[in-house]
């Protein structure tokens, strides 16, 4: 058992040398980080389920125009909040990467 608990040692002092943290303690920017993703995520999901019913909604219309047109609308409408929710991904992950890599700069 001492070989095991000198090498878990060895591993958190090659951690701490690498710069990572290994105190449990989380950092505001990862943090703030994940939670935009988990937020962004959701509404992925949300998008998912809006096109599935709007796909359900128009392949039950039969003949009945209005329902197809409601159909096509729920699902332009989920397109262009999936373009949304991409665009906010992409510019809150290049803003937490920014800060981070600033962070890393000053240390």
């Amino acid at each position: 058992m001492a070989n095991l608990s000198n090498a878990f040692n060895k591993a958190g002092n090659f951690a701490l040398k690498s710069g990572y943290n290994t105190s449990g303690e989380i950092q505001p920017e990862i943090f703030i980080g994940n939670i935009i993703q988990t937020i962004l995520q959701f509404l992925g999901v949300l998008f998912l389920c809006f096109v599935i019913y709007g796909g359900f909604i128009w392949m039950t219309a039969t003949d009945e125009a209005e329902k197809v047109k409601r159909a096509k609308k729920i699902i332009k409408n989920s397109v262009i909040g999936l373009v949304i929710v991409v665009l906010a991904y992409a510019i809150s992950a290049f803003v937490v990467q920014s800060v981070l890599q600033d962070k890393l700069r000053n240390i």
